[in-house]
Formats: structure tokens, C-alpha cells, sequence
């Protein structure tokens, strides 16, 4: 599993066949996940630890202007955006090859799942956090649509990008 985060000002996913918006943010993160081949062999508590990790990872800024701060912290928006290129191989020519990507229907329900442990595990750790319930999640966890053609537009904050491997 490769996970591209960017911290953002803003970030939004237009659905080019729908001509809509599925998700439109601010102050938050867009991650954009790709799913190898190997995923399929991880665990619910594999994509659980994973999604701990994306909402408390420290990159936002304190008072002091450090990166001491959480998207949990923050109470921050996060967009889930497929990319099934993440897991191409670049080096063997000039087209990338996605033969370690993920066989689509499998990568597709392991996308619908990392974003619905990922609304599980922000909701928890909100309230751990901050000791009373989040009344809409959805508008907190956003994702774009599996398998569309999507544009992704943003405003990188920092500008500040992590690059995760699991």
C-alpha cells in the first residue's frame, strides 16, 4: 500500500462523468492511497494501525509554528482518493507498468473499507480526544469515487507531503 498525504488549505474531487463534486475540503489532507498486490494479504488490523497512523501523524503547526499537530488535533478534514498509479513501475521503458497494482474488484472493496475504518477511527479518537461525539462524519472523511475519472484540485500546505509505504 502506497499513500501519498498532503496537508492542504483546500482541496476538492470532481467527478469528470457526473459533472459534480464528491468532495470538497478544508484544512485537512488528501490522501491519495494505491494498492498493490500484497495488500490483499493484510489484515483488518493491518488497515486499522494504517489509518492511525494518517490521523495522528504530527504535520500541522502549533502556536509555535512546529509540526505538533495531528488532523485529529486540528479537527481537520481528510479527502480518500484512489491512485491506482502509485504502485506502477516506471523503470522497464517509458510506459509505466501497473502490473503490481491490485486486481480491481479487490482493490475496490479494500478502498470502500480503508474508508470506512478510517471514518471508525476518526470518530474514536475524536472523542477520545475531545470527549463528545462528531455529529456528521461524512463531513469530516470525503473520498472520491473508485474507478472514475476524477480531478483532483488543491492548495499544498507548506508545501508539506509524506509519502507512506506499507
Amino acid at each position: 500500500m502506497k499513500i501519498v498525504l498532503q496537508r492542504v488549505k483546500e482541496a476538492s474531487v470532481y467527478i469528470v462523468e457526473e459533472k459534480n463534486f464528491s468532495a470538497k475540503i478544508n484544512n485537512g489532507l488528501v490522501a491519495l492511497i494505491g494498492f498493490c498486490k500484497e495488500d490483499q494479504n493484510k489484515s483488518y488490523n493491518d488497515y486499522k494501525k494504517i489509518a492511525k497512523k494518517i490521523l495522528n501523524l504530527r504535520i500541522f503547526e502549533d502556536e509555535n509554528n512546529k509540526m505538533n499537530l495531528s488532523l485529529i488535533d486540528i479537527k481537520g478534514q481528510i479527502i480518500i482518493v484512489s491512485q491506482f498509479t502509485l504502485c506502477a513501475d516506471p523503470y522497464q521503458g517509458n510506459r509505466p507498468s501497473f502490473t503490481n497494482s491490485l486486481e480491481i474488484d479487490i482493490a475496490q472493496k479494500l478502498y470502500e473499507d480503508f474508508i470506512h475504518i478510517i471514518k471508525e477511527e476518526y470518530i474514536k479518537n475524536f472523542k477520545e480526544k475531545f470527549i463528545k461525539e462528531i455529529s456528521e462524519i461524512d463531513l469530516y472523511v470525503q473520498s472520491g469515487k473508485f474507478r472514475t475519472q476524477m480531478q483532483v484540485q488543491l492548495i499544498n500546505d507548506g508545501p508539506v507531503t509524506i509519502l507512506l509505504e506499507y
